[in-house]
């Protein structure tokens, strides 16, 4: 899971693109699924495609949502 706004140096979406740069020789890389509160506009669908993420879910979430929507998005069901 990767939180779109994190103090410091990188956002969610430029952290992310750096993980995939480290993963490019390979053939797999981590999946990552992003994390935010923005729900306007298509924010979701919008840094999974900045960032090359691989699913996206919404704050506040509970428990059950978290991980079927996490597991849906890596495939697993």
């Amino acid at each position: 899971l990767m939180d779109i706004i994190m103090p410091g140096k990188y956002d969610g979406v430029e952290a992310t693109k750096q993980i995939n740069l480290m993963f490019k020789d390979m053939k797999h890389r981590p999946k990552i699924v992003a994390v935010t509160a923005s729900v306007l506009d298509g924010a979701g669908e919008k840094y999974k495609k900045e960032g090359k993420m691989d699913g996206c879910i919404y704050k506040p979430i509970d428990k059950i949502q978290k991980v079927t929507k996490v597991l849906r998005d890596l495939g697993f069901t």
